[in-house]
């Protein structure tokens, strides 16, 4: 799988173990995948993602439909803080 930023971003988790945690999820994943497959939603968030609280952030990275009509209500639904997220 391809990534914007995904060598930094795994670097970043291995280097950072209990602040920085990743999550990758493809509609398409290669064989061997060892994370997430198909539509975002509430409950892949709250298996993967820290509960919302004012020291998490949330990271997103996709295309504009996948963060407008899955992401961005999910996060909405389960409480999570609009200003501590941020698209690249």
């Amino acid at each position: 799988m391809e990534s914007i930023n995904r060598k930094e971003l795994d670097e970043l988790a291995a280097a950072h173990k209990e602040q920085f945690h990743v999550w990758y999820t493809v509609d398409r994943p290669p064989i061997k995948w060892n994370y997430s497959e198909g539509f975002i939603n509430d409950q892949m968030i709250k298996e993967h993602l820290a509960p919302p609280s004012e020291d998490s952030v949330i990271l997103l990275c996709g295309p504009p439909p996948m963060i407008n009509f899955a992401c961005t209500p999910n996060l909405d639904k389960l409480a999570y803080d609009p200003n501590n997220r941020f698209q690249f």
